[in-house]
């Protein structure tokens, strides 16, 4: 019980500390105002207060610089995080420079920040650079925005860090979405040989794919019944809402490329953003999500999928087509 009001209180307190930095967006601080400001609440909100819980200025002897923070466990440091000013983004060359810092010390966990966004990665995948990332929040934006940080972030507490099942919930999601939608995944493996046990052919990859996908979308199978299209037509027992829909759909039902340039226009004048890596990039900076990026254009809460398109059509129209919420045209 003791813990679970300590973890109300945590959470309450970032909540508020969101809405007291909502005013700051856009500000340019120095490195040394952004750790002061923005940075060191939510350390302390995490549970690191104190000598024992937190260094600042640790050498990394090998290369004679400096890492800004290391969060302590038992004296052993479990997560480094790196700040950069307010208003910077974060770039990959800060990525490697991290998980480099993090291997050199020994630890696993490197958080790069600019006070509003935060970036993950895993210093301890052997992979490339890319798939050491495994998440980036950012504090501001919408509700769901600031949830996600949060629920994140609280992963890397004083309380959770260096307990293999605190982190559980997030490699969990990373791994189900990727083994699930992979043709060529230990998961989609054992479906397809199961749907080829019971059909007595062989079945390819992508239909047991397809058919994953169809499950995650809230769709039904596809309708064989007498007077349907048969296999042509995919119907949905029950109409969810297009939200359902990702970028990532978009993409993968050729709707939308990888990386497209997308644009919105907002007085008079038209903005374009790029897509990268599942973010989208915006003046050099990364955003996590297209409302996210919207918002730091109209200054306010924006539903990003009205605001950007793609080649004259809105992103969220593009939605409602692969949703099946507008008849073809």
């Amino acid at each position: 019980m003791y813990y679970l009001t300590m973890a109300n209180e945590a959470e309450k307190a970032f909540t508020d500390h969101v809405a007291e930095i909502e005013g700051l967006v856009g500000r340019k601080f120095s490195e040394a105002q952004t750790r002061a400001f923005l940075i060191d609440p939510v350390l302390r909100i995490l549970g690191y207060k104190s000598a024992d819980d937190i260094q600042m200025e640790v050498q990394v002897r090998a290369t004679g610089d400096f890492v800004d923070y290391a969060l302590l466990i038992d004296g052993k440091a479990e997560a480094i995080v790196e700040a950069k000013p307010s208003g910077d983004a974060i770039l990959e060359k800060h990525a490697a420079q991290c998980v480099e810092y993090a291997s050199v010390l020994g630890t696993r966990w490197c958080l790069i920040t600019n006070g509003i966004t935060w970036a993950i990665y895993d210093a301890h995948i052997n992979a490339a650079l890319a798939d050491k990332k495994i998440a980036e929040v950012r504090l501001v934006g919408d509700a769901q925005d600031a949830n996600r940080a949060w629920q994140t972030l609280s992963l890397f507490s004083r309380e959770s860090l260096g307990k293999p099942l605190a982190i559980a919930p997030l490699f969990a999601d990373l791994v189900i979405e990727n083994e699930l939608l992979r043709q060529d995944s230990r998961a989609i493996s054992a479906l397809r040989a199961a749907v080829s046990e019971k059909l007595g052919a062989r079945v390819p990859a992508d239909i047991v794919v397809g058919a994953v996908r169809r499950r995650l979308q809230g769709l039904r199978p596809l309708d064989t019944t007498p007077g349907s299209q048969g296999l042509a037509r995919t119907v949905r027992a029950e109409k969810p809402p297009p939200r359902g829909v990702t970028r990532s759909d978009l993409i993968n039902a050729g709707l939308l490329p990888r990386d497209a340039t997308i644009e919105a226009k907002f007085k008079r004048e038209t903005y374009y953003a790029r897509l990268r890596d599942g973010q989208v990039e915006l003046d050099g900076q990364l955003y996590p999500t297209l409302s996210a990026a919207a918002r730091s254009i109209v200054g306010h809460a924006k539903n990003g999928w009205k605001f950007w398109s793609f080649n004259g059509v809105s992103l969220g129209s593009l939605r409602d087509k692969l949703a099946g919420d507008r008849p073809p045209k």
